[in-house]
């Protein structure tokens, strides 16, 4: 089938061939059946809609001068265990944290049964900046079935969900002033 635009005002129409040899006219924007507002919902959805947060590494990240990264760390896995989560596998380059997912995490990641438990896992870090200040950062992972190393399944969350976690870094910068 060849098919050719045209602009008719306020309409945009395609001139579609059959293969009997026939033209007819029909809406661009009933293509594959979904109207202009569906078409542009799922352009948003593919393309994304978030800004990297935290100058790229994390979805949410801290600027903080003054102290060392051990110090840093320190008040980070004290202001994450304040927050129900406890630190697995800490090291000098990365701090992992899990706590088990809510009921609404368990509905969206691993089903609505049981059977699959859904875990919260944030992995944070600590980097020098050029400035001499450190930048704590962060990036937070749904979870199914964490620690099945056959089943795992990590979920990486998008930076419209940074804001509980971008708190928490502003708490740990609160304590280090």
């Amino acid at each position: 089938m060849n098919l050719k635009t045209v602009d008719i005002p306020r309409r945009q129409l395609i001139i579609a061939k059959t293969p009997a040899g026939r033209f007819y006219l029909r809406p661009l924007a009933s293509i594959c059946g979904l109207t202009a507002l569906q078409l542009y919902a799922v352009l948003a959805l593919l393309t994304g809609c978030q800004s990297p947060a935290g100058g790229g590494k994390g979805f949410a990240a801290v600027q903080i001068s003054g102290h060392t990264p051990e110090q840093i760390r320190v008040a980070a896995i004290e202001v994450f265990r304040a927050d129900g989560y406890h630190d697995i596998a800490p090291s000098p380059q990365e701090m992992v944290f899990e706590k088990p997912g809510t009921k609404m995490n368990q509905g969206a990641y691993g089903g609505w049964t049981d059977a699959k438990p859904v875990t919260v896992r944030v992995r944070a870090g600590v980097e020098s900046l050029p400035s001499g200040a450190n930048r704590l950062w962060c990036q937070t992972y749904m979870v199914e079935d964490a620690g099945h190393t056959l089943f795992e399944k990590e979920h990486k969350l998008t930076g419209v969900r940074s804001g509980t976690y971008q708190k928490l870094l502003d708490e740990v910068a609160a304590r280090l002033k």
